[in-house]
């Protein structure tokens, strides 16, 4: 269950420039990809939001503008324990035949990912993703989001599966005008 209050503190107890760092080193404000020309680097603010401070950008996002791909890289570096992969986009037969992973940087978080990896399963199990929860399936960790922009409702749910080995790393992410857009229609 989302608990607004929790991370409001948290982001109020670690101040502006601590959030900051952590989540540009996750990528935010940056392009995901290499050499992907149509992707946009979303927004990440240079200073604590009129509305809200660093509270409410700690647990509602305000002022952030996420990527679909940042989503999905944030969610493979969760996956593979700390390795910030640069995403890209094979266009041509050379070009995935020579394909090669790039590595962006690695991240030190180890030590958190089993707390992280619980509130993803927990928000599979029984929250606000439940509706991608298959019972015949691998298991599935997510996160869910819901936000407004501009008049539009954003949900978005970014997963991954198989805790042990994940090989697939997912992002979606909805816009619409009307209260049916969130991040559980998005997980569903």
């Amino acid at each position: 269950h989302s608990n607004n209050k929790f991370f409001e503190s948290i982001g109020r107890q670690m101040g502006f420039d601590k959030v900051s760092h952590y989540a540009r080193l996750f990528g935010l404000g940056e392009p995901a990809g290499h050499n992907i020309f149509e992707e946009h680097p979303g927004l990440f603010p240079e200073k604590p939001p009129q509305y809200g401070g660093v509270a409410r950008m700690s647990s509602y996002g305000e002022g952030i503008h996420v990527t679909p791909l940042q989503l999905a890289s944030i969610g493979a570096t969760l996956a593979n324990g700390g390795t910030v992969y640069y995403l890209q986009y094979p266009r041509t037969v050379e070009e995935r035949r020579s394909f090669a992973p790039l590595v962006k940087r690695k991240l030190d978080i180890e030590a958190y990912l089993p707390d992280v990896r619980e509130g993803m399963l927990a928000a599979v199990l029984y929250g606000t993703g439940r509706s991608a929860f298959d019972p015949e399936g691998e298991q599935t960790l997510g996160k869910t989001g819901t936000c407004s922009d501009q008049g539009s409702r954003l949900g978005w749910f970014m997963s991954y599966s198989d805790q042990v080995k994940p090989r697939l790393v997912v992002a979606v992410l909805l816009r619409g005008r009307n209260h049916v857009i969130n991040g559980g229609s998005a997980a569903d």
